[in-house]
């Protein structure tokens, strides 16, 4: 309190109007009461750099200019290797081999020399159509000959003079256990000759019967 009084800032009086005895007043409040403040302290401005430094390992040297002064060196065009272009390699020919190098080489190995055969025989000669056969080459061809199903069940059909869809239906399923080698065509032929006997009235239900009975089984 000795001290702020003796700067002005408060005023002490005795008196006995408070119970401390002591009534405190504070000048700064009051116009014209207040005294000078004490000027702040203020040190000049630090002078702006206008160099920098960079630290090296040798030591500190300054920088050449400012950074935001310094420019992008511009662009320079590079010329393209030049690409030397060979010509493509013009594809290997292979070399012929003849008849009698072939012929040599395929000696002393029987696969090769049976392939070598096969290869160098001659095309069969075309096979006649179904049409043209007789019925007994038709029967005696249709062993693992699935194609000539139907070419059988129709002949059958037509030597027996009975072109009813169950018939046809009864020599498909025949010809089809041949061409399955279920059952030999010797059997079919067999019941063939005795459908087409003399003595048959009914052509395709005795070829029927008698497959049945030589067959050993039925027509499923």
């Amino acid at each position: 309190l000795r001290q702020l009084e003796a700067a002005g800032w408060i005023r002490r009086e005795r008196t006995s109007a408070v119970p401390n005895g002591r009534r405190i007043w504070l000048l700064w409040r009051s116009a014209g009461a207040q005294s000078d403040p004490t000027p702040a302290r203020s040190a000049p401005p630090a002078p702006a750099r206008s160099k920098g430094i960079v630290i090296v390992k040798q030591g500190i040297e300054p920088l050449r200019e400012d950074s935001s002064s310094r420019q992008r060196p511009e662009p320079r065009e590079v010329a393209p290797l030049p690409v030397k272009l060979e010509p493509p390699c013009p594809p290997r020919r292979r070399q012929a081999v003849s008849m009698a190098e072939l012929t040599t080489a395929a000696a002393g190995d029987p696969i090769l020399a049976r392939e070598l055969a096969r290869l160098t025989a001659p095309p069969p000669p075309p096979e006649p159509p179904p049409q043209a056969l007789a019925t007994k080459e038709l029967l005696a061809k249709l062993p693992g000959r699935h194609d000539l199903v139907m070419p059988t069940a129709r002949r059958l059909c037509v030597e027996t003079r009975d072109e009813k869809l169950a018939t046809l239906r009864a020599f498909e399923a025949m010809a089809r256990a041949v061409a399955a080698r279920t059952v030999p065509a010797s059997v079919l032929a067999g019941c063939f000759r005795q459908g087409m006997g003399p003595a048959a009235r009914e052509r395709g239900k005795v070829l029927v019967a008698a497959w049945k009975r030589e067959s050993g089984g039925g027509l499923g």
